[in-house]
């Protein structure tokens, strides 16, 4: 038999801590036992969602080594890169705010389209977790602008997730019009010209998307714009364009799970 001890630090990776009782290790009085120490990745605090990285070690207990193993684990962990200012992301991983951002017609990044925006994505596989910030265009950039936006054409990048923070007073809050598998949630999009659109112009290849528990307010065309099949689940979005349910929620296609949006699909 085996007894398992859970430890989880901060927000890092939880480990396993199992007492094997007869794997052939040397005992004594201070170091009576070995322990293998199985790391696995966080869940993400914001979806429950677990993590897929998993090694083992081998290690005595003692305080001391315990204490060395949980800095190494800590810096296995990967950290998510800080984003302070306008940026172009060309790598897949994680990436977080930790300051709000006001973008000017003068530092925003040229996209494909002819437009700028205050952070372009330029790869498969990103996530960017706004952590409770707000993305701003200021008086130049407004309704010009795009806040977040993937702009490559043909079947562009996939699996990109934005997370929890706010865009406001851009042309578009969040624009990821190609590829698929697209992740935005807990997102509040105001008084852009659209809020939300994503796989909107690729509608053959733009669908499985997940977007979830947004809020999408007072956007001067559309609120959320989203290619089925995908899902679309409590959303509350109202006061876009006309008011209408296609310019609060437009599902292109009509093959998407839709629940619990307050009003629309």
């Amino acid at each position: 038999m085996q007894a398992e001890e859970n430890i989880c630090v901060g927000n890092g990776p939880l480990v396993s801590l199992e007492r094997p009782v007869n794997r052939g290790f040397p005992a004594s009085n201070k170091l009576d036992i070995y322990l293998v120490v199985t790391l696995e990745s966080a869940p993400k605090a914001h979806s429950g969602q677990g993590g897929s990285l998993v090694k083992s070690v081998i290690a005595p207990r003692t305080a001391l080594s315990i204490g060395l193993f949980m800095v190494l684990i800590a810096g296995l962990a990967q950290a998510a890169t800080p984003i302070t200012n306008w940026t172009k992301i060309t790598a897949r991983g994680s990436y977080v705010l930790t300051t709000n951002i006001v973008a000017s017609i003068g530092n925003a990044i040229p996209t494909q389209f002819g437009r700028s925006a205050c952070i372009l994505v330029r790869s498969s596989f990103v996530t960017l977790d706004l952590a409770g910030y707000t993305i701003i265009a200021g008086a130049s950039c407004a309704r010009l602008c795009d806040g977040i936006d993937s702009d490559v054409l043909s079947q562009g990048y996939q699996g990109i997730e934005v997370l929890s923070g706010a865009v406001t007073n851009f042309n578009a809050g969040i624009f990821l019009p190609f590829g698929a598998g697209h992740r935005v949630e807990h997102i509040r999009a105001f008084a852009n010209v659209v809020g939300i659109d994503v796989g909107n112009g690729d509608s053959q290849h733009g669908a499985a998307h997940r977007i979830i528990d947004n809020l999408v307010y007072s956007n001067g065309s559309s609120g959320i714009l989203v290619v089925c099949p995908s899902v679309v689940l409590g959303n509350m979005a109202y006061q876009n364009g006309g008011n209408s349910p296609i310019d609060n929620i437009f599902e292109d296609g009509g093959n998407c799970t839709s629940a619990n949006n307050s009003p629309g699909p």
